[in-house]
Protein backbone atom coordinates (compact mmCIF):
# COMPACT_ATOMS: atom_id res chain seq x y z
CA UNK A 1 0.00 0.00 0.00
CA UNK A 2 1.39 3.41 -1.15
CA UNK A 3 2.49 5.49 2.07
CA UNK A 4 -0.49 8.38 3.00
CA UNK A 5 2.17 10.85 4.67
CA UNK A 6 3.29 13.40 1.98
CA UNK A 7 6.12 11.47 -0.01
CA UNK A 8 6.02 12.37 -3.21
CA UNK A 9 5.61 9.16 -5.49
CA UNK A 10 5.56 7.85 -8.97
CA UNK A 11 1.04 7.36 -9.38
CA UNK A 12 -0.05 5.32 -12.30
CA UNK A 13 -3.71 5.28 -13.53
CA UNK A 14 -5.40 4.64 -16.71
CA UNK A 15 -7.11 7.84 -16.99
CA UNK A 16 -3.44 9.27 -16.52
CA UNK A 17 -3.12 7.87 -20.14
CA UNK A 18 -2.70 10.30 -22.58
CA UNK A 19 -1.25 9.59 -26.18
CA UNK A 20 0.33 12.71 -26.86
CA UNK A 21 1.06 14.40 -22.78
CA UNK A 22 1.35 10.95 -21.12
CA UNK A 23 1.16 7.67 -23.01
CA UNK A 24 3.00 5.48 -20.07
CA UNK A 25 -0.40 6.51 -17.53
CA UNK A 26 2.26 7.95 -15.01
CA UNK A 27 2.94 11.02 -12.84
CA UNK A 28 3.98 12.23 -10.11
CA UNK A 29 1.78 12.91 -7.05
CA UNK A 30 1.23 12.45 -2.97
CA UNK A 31 -1.47 12.03 -0.40
CA UNK A 32 -2.97 15.25 1.38
CA UNK A 33 -5.02 14.33 4.44
CA UNK A 34 -8.20 17.05 3.39
CA UNK A 35 -7.82 15.87 -0.35
CA UNK A 36 -6.84 12.70 -0.88
CA UNK A 37 -3.86 11.48 -3.62
CA UNK A 38 -3.25 14.48 -5.83
CA UNK A 39 -1.30 14.77 -8.80
CA UNK A 40 -0.17 17.25 -11.60
CA UNK A 41 -1.78 17.07 -14.88
CA UNK A 42 -1.08 18.36 -17.95
CA UNK A 43 -4.39 20.47 -19.21
CA UNK A 44 -3.49 21.25 -23.17
CA UNK A 45 -6.56 23.67 -23.54
CA UNK A 46 -4.49 25.93 -21.56
CA UNK A 47 -1.01 24.86 -21.73
CA UNK A 48 -0.59 24.42 -17.91
CA UNK A 49 -0.40 21.65 -15.13
CA UNK A 50 -3.40 21.60 -13.16
CA UNK A 51 -3.05 19.78 -9.56
CA UNK A 52 -6.25 17.41 -9.46
CA UNK A 53 -7.68 14.57 -7.26
CA UNK A 54 -6.79 11.50 -8.46
CA UNK A 55 -7.49 7.89 -7.72
CA UNK A 56 -4.33 6.05 -8.58
CA UNK A 57 -4.06 1.94 -8.98
CA UNK A 58 -0.03 1.69 -9.17
CA UNK A 59 3.01 3.36 -7.39
CA UNK A 60 6.31 3.32 -6.73
CA UNK A 61 8.77 5.30 -4.92
CA UNK A 62 10.54 8.30 -6.45
CA UNK A 63 14.51 7.35 -7.12
CA UNK A 64 17.26 9.18 -4.69
CA UNK A 65 18.15 11.99 -5.97
CA UNK A 66 22.00 11.93 -7.23
CA UNK A 67 24.79 13.42 -5.19
CA UNK A 68 26.73 16.22 -6.17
Amino acid sequence: EAPKDGTPLRLFAESFISEDFNPGGSMEGQWCDDLGWLAAVWNPEQDVWDTRQIVPTHFQFLPTPPKD
